[in-house]
C-alpha cells in the first residue's frame, strides 16, 4: 500500500516481504503520482528504505517546514538539537 497525505506527502509505502522487487511500490507511486501528485518527505523523515524510494522514484521532496507542520514534527527544537550538536 501507498499512504499519502491530501497535499501529496507520502507518509508510508509498504509491500509485503514476498511481492517486493516485483514493481508493485514503483505502480502504485506512478498511478498516485498521476492523480494527485506526490511528495517525498525530508531526509529526517525517511527511514534508509525510504532514502532509496525516493531515489529509485525520482521527483520532488516537500519542504520542511510544511511537512513538519503536517505530521507534528518540532522542526525548529530538531535544528537547534542538530547545531547544538555540531557545535560540540
Amino acid at each position: 500500500y501507498l499512504l499519502a497525505h491530501k497535499s501529496g506527502l507520502i507518509l508510508n509505502v509498504e509491500v509485503d516481504q514476498d511481492r517486493q522487487g516485483k514493481g508493485i511500490a514503483r505502480a502504485l507511486f506512478e498511478a498516485a503520482d498521476a492523480e494527485m501528485g506526490l511528495l517525498h518527505a525530508p531526509d529526517w523523515g525517511r527511514t534508509p528504505e525510504g532514502d532509496t524510494f525516493a531515489a529509485a522514484m525520482g521527483g520532488d521532496t516537500m519542504d520542511e517546514d510544511e511537512a513538519a507542520e503536517i505530521v507534528g514534527f518540532d522542526i525548529e527544537g530538531f535544528r537547534a538539537a542538530m547545531a547544538d550538536w555540531a557545535s560540540n
